[in-house]
């Protein structure tokens, strides 16, 4: 139970119980505490597992959370990124018993928390009520199709994940 109390605390200890461990650099920017985070980091150093491991960590820890990811790769890029949400959490003896619902777009766990993962299109996003709110190749996504129709609930969280030009 401690173990499962240090991983609801800490992500880090979440990922490395799930045997993927993040480096020092990727765990200091992923565990900010700020509102709003922009991981600026270069090609292939895991911006996209990064915030899928943030996401699983973020549901874990508390029930009935919803976290949203914006893909600006479009539709391909929204389903990938559940898709290594999927298999992170199924191949995870912690995670793979509490997975109840795994439909197109989304993943619930035993606690009613959620990730939805959908294109960067305005359609996609209206209406959605989130605590936190990731964009995955934010750099990709046109300042019109931000998510303008995405709300925040109670205290809601911002992370942002593009590539160093």
């Amino acid at each position: 139970m401690a173990d499962l109390d240090r991983a609801r605390a800490s992500l880090p200890a979440f990922c490395a119980m799930l045997d993927h461990p993040l480096s020092d650099w990727q765990a200091a920017d992923l565990e900010l505490d700020a509102p709003i985070t922009c991981l600026l980091w270069g090609r292939q150093l895991g911006k996209s597992r990064g915030l899928a491991l943030r996401a699983l960590w973020r549901a874990f820890g508390a029930p009935g959370r919803r976290v949203l990811i914006v893909s600006g790769s479009g539709e391909l890029g929204a389903r990938r990124l559940l898709g290594e949400v999927r298999a992170i959490a199924t191949a995870s003896e912690i995670l793979a018993g509490s997975i109840t619902d795994e439909q197109g777009q989304l993943l619930t766990l035993s606690n009613r928390s959620e990730i939805r993962s959908v294109a960067a299109s305005e359609p996609s996003i209206r209406g959605w009520q989130v605590d936190e709110l990731y964009l995955d190749e934010a750099d990709r996504t046109p300042r019109s199709r931000c998510p303008p129709g995405a709300r925040a609930r109670r205290v809601s969280r911002t992370r942002s994940a593009a590539r160093r030009r």
